[in-house]
């Protein structure tokens, strides 16, 4: 070992033990941390309502564009009342955004 390592290694060994209850956070670590929690747990309860909102008006989308193509006689698994069912050259379904990600 170097010099300096020896030195930093003795001095480190020459401390006074260190008693736990001087460096704990106590009550002014402990308020930011319930904080961020119940902010933590307020977000996550806020996003679970709202992707049940969205989730319900899918399904009624869904369920409206079904009867619409059953109406319309378009029983395929493409149908859809939202096209006239021809596309236009250079146009394919895929390059329309979709309604969202396939449900299972």
């Amino acid at each position: 070992m170097t010099p300096a390592l020896l030195g930093l290694a003795a001095s480190l060994s020459a401390r006074p033990q260190i008693d736990p209850a001087d460096v704990s956070p106590g009550l002014l670590g402990f308020i930011p941390v319930f904080l961020i929690a119940l902010a933590v747990i307020g977000l996550g309860l806020s996003m679970t309502s709202k992707l049940r909102k969205v989730n319900k008006r899918q399904a009624l989308l869904d369920a409206a564009d079904a009867a619409a193509a059953k109406a319309a006689g378009q029983d395929g698994p493409g149908a859809s009342s939202r096209g006239s069912g021809s596309t236009a050259a250079g146009d394919s379904p895929t390059d329309t955004p979709s309604d969202g990600p396939a449900r299972p």
